[in-house]
Order: structure tokens, then C-alpha cells, then sequence
């Protein structure tokens, strides 16, 4: 599945350097909170499952990508805590745009 995901994401990136839009585009891709023991979840080396407060039912991975990015911010790791709620607001900052209520 991960195989089919990285083809998938490398035809769409392809696509958009042909059409000249890579660098005009931001670049999100987020998971769900890990899995759920009885229904095959593997959160190991995390504690927990879905819907614990423990690492194994909240951490998850991000990759976020744009051109306009300083470089200071190229290739850093964020270990904090953020929510998916979040990443509206963000966005429309980072992009420059006053969010509204």
C-alpha cells in the first residue's frame, strides 16, 4: 500500500512540474492517528491505540511542501503537538492572508 501511495504521489508531482505548476502549489500530506490493536493496528515502539491520550493514539506523520518556504524552514522537524483544526489557519497565514472567524 505504502508502494502504491509513492507512485501515486510521484505521477501527480510529475504531472504538475510538466504543467509548470509544482512551485505553485502547496504540498500537504497528513495520516490518521495510528490504528487500533484489534483491528490490526502496530503501533510499536508507541504506547497506546487510537483513541488514548498515549503516543501510539495521537502521533502521526505530516509532510508539508512549498516553494515559498524560507530556507530556514527547509527540511526541519516539528516535534510538537498540533491538531488537524490547525492547519487551516495556518496555511492561510503562511500564504499570506488575514484568516477570518
Amino acid at each position: 500500500m505504502v508502494q502504491a501511495v509513492d507512485r501515486g504521489i510521484a505521477n501527480l508531482t510529475a504531472t504538475y512540474r510538466t504543467l509548470g505548476l509544482f512551485n505553485d502549489t502547496v504540498w500537504l500530506f497528513l495520516s490518521d492517528n495510528e490504528g487500533t490493536n484489534q483491528d490490526g493496528g502496530f503501533n510499536v515502539p508507541l504506547r497506546g491505540q487510537k483513541a488514548t491520550v498515549w503516543e501510539g493514539g495521537v502521533r502521526s506523520q505530516t509532510f508539508l511542501h512549498w516553494a515559498g518556504f524560507a530556507p530556514r524552514l527547509k527540511g526541519s522537524v516539528y516535534s510538537g503537538l498540533a491538531h488537524v483544526a490547525d492547519w487551516g489557519v495556518t496555511l492561510v497565514s503562511a500564504l499570506g492572508h488575514t484568516p477570518t472567524p
